[in-house]
This record gives structure tokens, C-alpha cells and sequence, in this order.
């Protein structure tokens, strides 16, 4: 079961890097910065990769490693970024 789900949410996670989906994240990133006191979101398991900075706040996102080989580094002032390898 769990090898049909996972390959199921591949499937879906391939079709989805649109810039429709990366645009439903980015507006979430926003709801984010505007309720909580946040400089940087991280977040994962979408397989969709983006580093979007609005209003001096970063959402961050490295995409499905295995397909994008990259990860995310935050620096020491806690700033972020995504590094492909």
C-alpha cells in the first residue's frame, strides 16, 4: 500500500510544478509572513523547488532531492538558499 501511494504522489508531484501550484505555495508563504513574526519558511515534500523573496521575507523549497539534487543552506544572518550539487 505504501509503495502504490508513494508512487501515486510522484505521479502527481511531476504534473504539479506548474507555475499555477508554485503560486498556491507562494500565497501560502504570504498568509505565513502576514500572521507570524518569520523571515524565512522553509518548507518540503511538495517536489516543487522555488526561492521566492517578497518584502524582505524568503520561502524557501528544494524541490524532491533525488530529481533536483539540491538542498537548502541558511547561512549565519539566517538567510537562505537552495544549492544544486
Amino acid at each position: 500500500i505504501g509503495k502504490l501511494a508513494s508512487s501515486k504522489s510522484r505521479s502527481r508531484s511531476e504534473l504539479d510544478t506548474s507555475d499555477k501550484v508554485k503560486q498556491k505555495f507562494r500565497n501560502s508563504a504570504e498568509v505565513v509572513f502576514n500572521k507570524e513574526d518569520v523571515d524565512t519558511l522553509v518548507c518540503g515534500h511538495s517536489h516543487c523547488m522555488d526561492n521566492y523573496i517578497t518584502n524582505e521575507k524568503n520561502y524557501l523549497n528544494a524541490g524532491y532531492f533525488i530529481n533536483e539534487l539540491s538542498f537548502i543552506y541558511i547561512n549565519d544572518d539566517n538567510l537562505g538558499e537552495i544549492i544544486k550539487i
